[in-house]
């Protein structure tokens, strides 16, 4: 999206409009960029572009205000709507140019750890088997958790490219779930099979 400023030309007196540019969301630097719309936010974050404000699902990767200083981009807080930054042209610039190290530096930590490369191998194959693109976060999560229970939930986010935060919402909310079903069974509550009326005569 193209912003504009209205600049007063004092030989005139009349206000002029000038260009400040094409400034772009995060995801859309991370299609120029041949990346997903998680995979950006890691990178970005890696570099201390972004950072995680809000808890649990409210998590949210913002531009930190020190960008927003230099001019390297805008924050949006709406009012009853999701918040959304955009990227200004010499952001995009700024981000080109630390683009590379950011990606080498993140991959490294990612490779530092052979349970994070082993475990994000097996979650691109069981993605391919499902025949879809990608798993929504908590789904990719909660699948970790059962074949890779191991991970501590830093090596997780890693894998999944989301958070710790929402990485331990979704675990948080899953041994809730198991928890109350658990309890739920302990007190005669529903079970597969026959009801004993359906039994009578048969015996």
């Amino acid at each position: 999206m193209e912003y504009v400023r209205e600049e007063l030309d004092r030989s005139t007196g009349m206000l002029e409009t000038v260009s400040l540019g094409q400034w772009i969301t995060v995801t859309e630097f991370g299609e120029m960029m041949g990346v997903g719309s998680r995979r950006v936010r890691s990178v970005l974050r890696e570099m201390g572009f972004l950072q995680i404000e809000g808890t649990g699902y409210h998590s949210r990767h913002r531009i930190t205000p020190g960008a927003v200083d230099a001019g390297l981009g805008l924050r949006h807080d709406r009012r009853g709507k999701f918040p959304f930054d955009v990227i200004s042209p010499a952001g995009q610039r700024w981000i080109e140019s630390r683009w590379s190290d950011a990606v080498t530096s993140l991959e490294e930590r990612e490779r530092a750890s052979s349970s994070v490369s082993v475990a994000k191998e097996a979650l691109a194959a069981f993605t391919r088997r499902r025949g879809v693109e990608k798993l929504d976060p908590a789904t990719s999560i909660l699948w970790l958790a059962d074949h890779f229970p191991y991970l501590s939930q830093t090596e997780v986010a890693l894998v999944v490219d989301v958070t710790q935060q929402l990485v331990s919402k979704a675990r948080t909310k899953r041994m809730t779930q198991l928890a109350a079903r658990g309890a739920l069974l302990s007190i005669g509550g529903p079970r597969w099979g026959p009801h004993p009326r359906d039994r009578r005569g048969k015996d």
